[in-house]
Formats: C-alpha cells, structure tokens, sequence
C-alpha cells in the first residue's frame, strides 16, 4: 500500500484528540472525507496549527499508519478571511460545512462533491457575489442543501407525481417527505389515508419552481422572492433532510 499521498483538502472540523494531539476532518479532491490525525498541533511550538483551521482549503500530505492515517503537512492555500469576518457568512459556512459532515461517507472519492463545496465557500468569501441578509443568506443556504442532495443521490422528484406517475400541474400539490417528491391531489384524495402523519405538506406553485432551480442549477445566481416562501422553503428542505 502507498505510505503516503497528497490532494488539497477543505478542512471541515477539528476536535481534540489525546494529550497535544488532534482529529481533522476534512473533504480532499482525490480522496473524499478523511479523518486524519494531526499530531502535536496543540502545542504553542506547532507550525502545523495555522493551516489546519476549519473553513479553509490547504495542500495536505496523508501518512497511512496501521491503525490511523495521519496529517503529515499542510499548507493554507485559502483561509477565507472575508468570509470569517462577516458573522452571517460564518455562520452558513459552518451549517452547510456540518451538513456536508453529517451526510457525507468516509473515504468515497467525488471531485463533483469537492469542486460544488469549494465553489461555495469562494461564492461567501467573495463580498461583491451575493448579499448576505437573513433572508438572502437562507435562501443561499438553501440552494447548498438541495444541491448538496442532488450530488448525493438524494434528489426528490419534482416533475411527476410519485403515485400515478403523471406530470404535475399547477395546483395544490404535495410533497412526500419519506418517499422524496410530489404528490398530485387526485391521487392524495384517493390515498390520503395511507400516508403517515407529518409525511405530507402542502406546496405551493412558487416553492415546486425554486426546489426545481436549485436541485439541478450548478450555480447559484441571487433570487429575489418573498420571505414567506424562504420560510416555506426552508421548513421543507429542514424536513427533508431529517428525513434522509
């Protein structure tokens, strides 16, 4: 087996592990999500500390030991600085990062994965790309939550209805959360009974045509659209993710 290997890496978390040593959990190009341990980076004297922040994409060196893997190097190649000054952006970088922790496996390599988390952490950082409000911020934290299903597999059906197979038409349609997509409401009619409580909620129109957008744009471009449908969308793509 190789002893060692190099990729750039997004440093996702850092926890301390034993007396001076740490656990980092970080996404690499060429190896997917890795645990690796970075020894002695909790003494004053390590210079390895500094490249190792979350919420920052370094050129990392791994060393495969026989029961952990190791952080041999790294070198910071973007800290984000824009981004960990601005507390609304540092603030959906770390719920998006500890979304991708949470549904992400180890050691399954996608550069797709690595390219869209990249791109997301450039899109916050960069001040003159988007507006960063409440209301604009969730909706951008939205998009990384649909996307982030899509790349994984997870995408609902959003253009015909799960029961009868028929195209959805405007009107009051449903979203299946335990089954992922629409429900059409000739077939909730008939099969409303044999659905599980808090599986179903009723969607609007405008909310089907966002979850649309974000599930399939690999980019994001800034919406304006009313805050209530932001809350709409934000409990559905909540309950959603509960449910994978």
């Amino acid at each position: 087996m190789t002893e060692s290997a190099r990729s750039e890496a997004i440093i996702i978390k850092r926890n301390d592990w034993r007396e001076n040593d740490s656990r980092v959990v970080l996404y690499t190009k060429n190896f997917g999500k890795l645990s690796l341990v970075a020894r002695g980076v909790k003494k004053l004297s390590s210079k390895l500390a500094g490249h190792i922040e979350p919420i920052s994409l370094a050129d990392i060196m791994i060393l495969y030991g026989r029961s952990f893997d190791y952080l041999g190097s790294a070198v910071c190649q973007d800290a984000y600085f824009n981004l960990k000054r601005d507390l609304n952006a540092l603030y959906f970088a770390g719920s998006a990062l500890a979304l991708f922790d949470r549904l992400v496996k180890e050691n399954v390599a996608d550069q797709n994965l690595f390219i869209f988390l990249k791109s997301w952490l450039d899109l916050l950082d960069n001040r003159a790309a988007v507006t960063l409000d409440k209301d604009n911020g969730e909706l951008l934290y939205n998009y990384f939550v649909l996307r982030l299903l899509s790349l994984l597999g997870y995408q609902p059906e959003l253009y015909h209805c799960l029961d009868c197979r028929r195209p959805i038409e405007i009107g009051n349609n449903y979203f299946n959360f335990r089954s992922g997509g629409l429900i059409c409401p000739d077939c909730w009619t008939m099969n409303k009974q044999l659905y599980l409580p808090n599986e179903l909620v009723s969607i609007s129109p405008d909310c089907i045509k966002l979850l649309r957008i974000f599930s399939q744009s690999a980019t994001y471009q800034e919406i304006k659209v009313k805050p209530a449908l932001i809350r709409e969308l934000s409990r559905l793509t909540k309950t959603l993710v509960d449910f994978n």
